[in-house]
């Protein structure tokens, strides 16, 4: 993480190639966005904040935004919680399942998703999202998907 920081952070003068790039990046569009993605895709990215916590999902024919049932610091504590069970090699049954409630299932169309492109945020990096199980069984690691991390940088402290 670092050395990524390292080579991403604007320089003066671009040391390398990468940090040119990182410079002169831009935005993507939607459309370019959607356009790359392929039909059984989406993308899930979910931004932290408080009062409310967000879901961006992108599909090849649609993008929404879902406001999360729980803020960011519910969320984040409740992530803490779920990695100490872990570590401590306790049941991840009940913090599972509220993760799992609270950041997988009200996203609508993942079920006829064959493949999830996940961007986390905050203290969601450290979230095995596939080992989340719904009160009914439900499992996104029936689903593959890709973690991509997020550099977002943050303009208020935490």
């Amino acid at each position: 993480m670092f050395q990524a920081e390292q080579v991403l952070t604007p320089a003066a003068k671009p040391k390398s190639r990468l940090q040119q790039a990182a410079i002169r990046a831009h935005p993507v569009g939607l459309v370019t966005l959607q356009r790359s993605l392929r039909p059984e895709e989406m993308i899930l990215e979910y931004v932290l904040d408080e009062p409310s916590s967000f879901c961006l999902h992108i599909s090849r024919t649609s993008a929404a935004v879902t406001v999360l049932p729980a803020g960011r610091r519910r969320i984040e504590d409740l992530v803490e919680r779920h990695v100490a069970e872990i570590r401590s090699k306790k049941s991840t049954t009940e913090t599972g399942e509220n993760l799992y409630s609270l950041l997988v299932q009200p996203m609508r169309g993942l079920e006829s998703k064959s493949r999830v492109i996940i961007v986390r945020d905050g203290k969601l990096h450290l979230v095995s999202f596939g080992s989340l199980e719904g009160a009914s069984g439900a499992i996104l690691c029936r689903v593959p998907h890709r973690v991509l991390c997020s550099f977002r940088n943050r303009s208020v402290p935490d």
